[in-house]
């Protein structure tokens, strides 16, 4: 088990979290957006080739400019659509690896939702929401806090792997972190400076 130390100086215990599972958190929300129909592909276009056969091609920047209308409005979609995946996916994988990663204090938690309600600050009823709204409000409350965190659990969860790979997937969660606005202020270390 590792901890870390927050900006607020708790000592938070962190679990490590099957990397399979995060994987199907990910490719849960890929087929929610399917689902729903949402532009997944990059929208192509056709180019005959000297025996007269058409060969397909994705758009880039290049060619959209001068693409029909239709594909025009399909490449802002699809990009609209990646914009939205990554952030959903990061946000939920977030959420799992918080949940599953962060060893949380049954009775701790009640008391302090007891508190936060008699603010008037209600808690979720399901109870992994419940947990969830714990740990953001009373265990990690900065973003730095939820950075070193879901640094510290992928560390333990990929124990074993290089620590090129591991900082490569530190440096795109960082970066993730930062599009969704939730670690724009973080900077990448806790108060402390580093995971302990």
């Amino acid at each position: 088990m590792k901890s870390i130390l927050t900006t607020d100086g708790r000592e938070v215990e962190l679990l490590p979290v099957a990397q399979a599972s995060i994987e199907q958190v990910r490719l849960a929300v890929l087929r929610e957006f399917e689902k729903r129909g949402a532009q997944l592909a990059i929208p192509t276009y056709f180019v005959r080739t000297g025996g007269g056969d058409p060969q397909e091609f994705p758009h880039r920047e290049e060619t959209i400019k001068e693409a029909p209308q239709d594909d025009v409005a399909k490449w802002e979609a699809y990009h609209k659509t990646q914009v939205e995946l990554e952030r959903a996916t990061n946000e939920r994988a977030t959420k799992f690896m918080l949940y599953r990663g962060v060893k949380v204090d049954e009775i701790a938690m009640q008391k302090a939702l007891q508190e936060q309600a008699f603010f008037g600050i209600l808690a979720p009823e399901s109870p992994i929401d419940k947990a969830l709204h714990y740990i953001q409000t009373e265990i990690l409350k900065t973003p730095a806090d939820i950075l070193a965190a879901v640094q510290g659990i992928m560390m333990l969860s990929m124990s074993g792997v290089s620590e090129d790979t591991m900082r490569a997937v530190e440096e795109s969660f960082r970066r993730a972190l930062e599009k969704t606005g939730r670690g724009a202020a973080a900077g990448t270390e806790n108060a402390e400076g580093k995971v302990v």
